[in-house]
Protein backbone atom coordinates (compact mmCIF):
# COMPACT_ATOMS: atom_id res chain seq x y z
CA UNK A 1 0.00 0.00 0.00
CA UNK A 2 2.23 3.43 -0.89
CA UNK A 3 1.67 6.29 1.66
CA UNK A 4 2.66 9.46 0.42
CA UNK A 5 4.63 11.40 2.70
CA UNK A 6 7.13 14.60 2.43
CA UNK A 7 9.78 13.02 4.12
CA UNK A 8 10.33 10.15 2.46
CA UNK A 9 9.87 8.83 -1.51
CA UNK A 10 8.98 6.01 -1.12
CA UNK A 11 7.15 4.13 1.81
CA UNK A 12 5.17 1.03 1.28
CA UNK A 13 3.74 -1.18 4.37
CA UNK A 14 2.24 -4.79 4.85
CA UNK A 15 1.08 -7.07 7.13
CA UNK A 16 3.76 -9.66 8.15
CA UNK A 17 3.58 -11.81 11.47
CA UNK A 18 0.51 -13.82 11.45
CA UNK A 19 -1.62 -13.86 14.17
CA UNK A 20 -0.30 -10.45 15.32
CA UNK A 21 -1.53 -7.55 14.98
CA UNK A 22 1.80 -6.02 12.85
CA UNK A 23 2.95 -4.08 10.18
CA UNK A 24 6.32 -3.43 8.11
CA UNK A 25 7.23 -0.45 6.69
CA UNK A 26 9.84 0.38 4.20
CA UNK A 27 10.63 3.75 4.29
CA UNK A 28 13.45 5.52 1.46
CA UNK A 29 13.99 9.11 1.78
CA UNK A 30 15.76 11.07 -0.76
CA UNK A 31 19.65 10.51 -0.70
CA UNK A 32 19.25 6.86 0.76
CA UNK A 33 20.90 4.50 -1.11
CA UNK A 34 19.57 1.98 1.17
CA UNK A 35 15.68 1.84 2.76
CA UNK A 36 14.58 2.16 6.38
CA UNK A 37 12.53 -1.22 7.42
CA UNK A 38 10.46 -0.12 10.36
CA UNK A 39 8.76 -3.37 12.05
CA UNK A 40 6.12 -2.15 14.88
CA UNK A 41 3.59 -4.19 16.08
CA UNK A 42 1.46 -5.08 19.36
CA UNK A 43 0.93 -8.19 21.61
CA UNK A 44 -1.07 -8.01 24.66
CA UNK A 45 -1.85 -4.67 24.31
CA UNK A 46 1.71 -3.71 24.87
CA UNK A 47 3.41 -1.19 21.68
CA UNK A 48 7.02 -2.59 19.89
CA UNK A 49 8.68 -0.96 17.11
CA UNK A 50 12.10 -2.22 15.81
CA UNK A 51 13.96 -0.50 12.51
CA UNK A 52 17.08 -0.53 10.56
CA UNK A 53 18.51 -0.54 7.11
CA UNK A 54 19.00 -4.09 6.71
CA UNK A 55 17.71 -6.82 4.13
CA UNK A 56 13.59 -7.00 4.19
CA UNK A 57 14.34 -10.88 4.60
CA UNK A 58 16.99 -10.23 7.74
CA UNK A 59 13.84 -8.11 8.71
CA UNK A 60 11.15 -11.13 7.91
CA UNK A 61 13.15 -13.38 9.48
CA UNK A 62 13.28 -11.45 12.90
CA UNK A 63 9.97 -11.11 13.08
CA UNK A 64 9.14 -14.74 12.22
CA UNK A 65 11.41 -15.90 15.32
CA UNK A 66 10.05 -14.03 17.67
CA UNK A 67 9.39 -15.46 20.70
CA UNK A 68 7.00 -14.26 23.50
Amino acid sequence: TPIKSSAASDVYKRQLMDGVKSVLWRVLEKGDKKPTYILQWEYKNVYYELSGKILETEMEDIAKNIMY
